[in-house]
């Protein structure tokens, strides 16, 4: 998702705080961050930021589906325990 960003808020000694840039980090994908430097809107080699830190040579960063793997082990999990309590509960 393409935006701007109007102003940064940095401390005394010129560090930039941490800033929100994306309000959705939970979208599965490949994703590199560009950041406009002349506000042309189009990416310029050699002006414009790139984090090009080449994550499987598409993205500079990941995100997994990590989140819908663990919902399936966790039922997984869920339902094997309540197998084995139904189990014990009606073997005594």
């Amino acid at each position: 998702m393409a935006g701007t960003l109007i102003s940064l808020i940095s401390d005394a000694n010129g560090t930039v705080l941490p800033t929100e840039v994306w309000s959705d980090p939970a979208t599965v994908g490949k994703y590199d961050m560009v950041v406009d430097v002349n506000g042309n809107g189009l990416y310029d080699v050699g002006i414009d930021a790139l984090d090009n830190n080449d994550v499987e040579v598409t993205a500079g960063f990941v995100i997994p589906e990590f989140a819908s793997l663990s919902l399936l082990l966790l039922v997984q999990i869920a339902t094997l325990l309540s197998l084995i309590a139904y189990k014990r509960k009606h073997s005594i």
